[in-house]
């Protein structure tokens, strides 16, 4: 009886492992290609947002950032279980669906026990655009396996030191895990 116990448990931690589970802690390595969260859902926690009609026109709701200061916006999404794991080698990317106007100048942070900030500059203004964020990145900062937990979005002003220009926006629709 005790054999069988034994090789359930075994092949219960095998499965788990196919199915990209750790079986340590809380922590649950998400599956590559899946929304991390939304204006619906996906968060346990969120500062500086509120839910407003798509700036495009399709009748959805997205998130649309608070102005915090007069040089940024910001937006702050927390998942207490983790949005996600860093994968073994770093594979991988986070990408946000993304829409601003005033400025292209973004600052992307990603926190697990360090913070791994992102400064890239938007390629559009006033629609809609995929913003990708290389898991590899994080290397040196998350390590593999480690939880990430908090992803905070600041548009910035267009020039360094400067304010942004009255009526910038930054609106959010979704945020998305992706393999290479």
């Amino acid at each position: 009886m005790r054999e069988a116990v034994l090789e359930g448990a075994v092949l219960a931690a095998a499965a788990l492992a196919a199915a990209g589970c750790r079986t340590q802690g809380e922590t649950r390595v998400q599956e590559l290609g899946r929304t991390l969260f939304d204006v619906d859902g996906g968060t346990t926690w969120k500062n500086h947002v509120t839910a407003v009609p798509d700036p495009g026109g399709s009748g959805r709701r997205v998130w649309d950032g608070e102005k915090v200061s007069s040089t940024s916006q910001k937006m702050s999404f927390v998942n207490s279980g983790g949005f996600f794991t860093v994968p073994d080698g770093y594979r991988g990317r986070a990408v946000l669906r993304l829409w601003v106007s005033g400025s292209r100048r973004l600052r992307v942070a990603m926190t697990g026990k360090q913070t791994r900030s992102y400064y890239l500059p938007a390629p559009a203004e006033g629609r809609w655009f995929d913003l990708e964020l290389p898991l590899e990145h994080l290397r040196g900062k998350l390590a593999e396996g480690e939880k990430v937990d908090d992803i905070t979005v600041w548009l910035q002003p267009p020039e360094e030191g400067g304010e942004l220009p009255a009526g910038s926006k930054l609106y959010l629709e979704k945020a998305l895990l992706r393999a290479d």
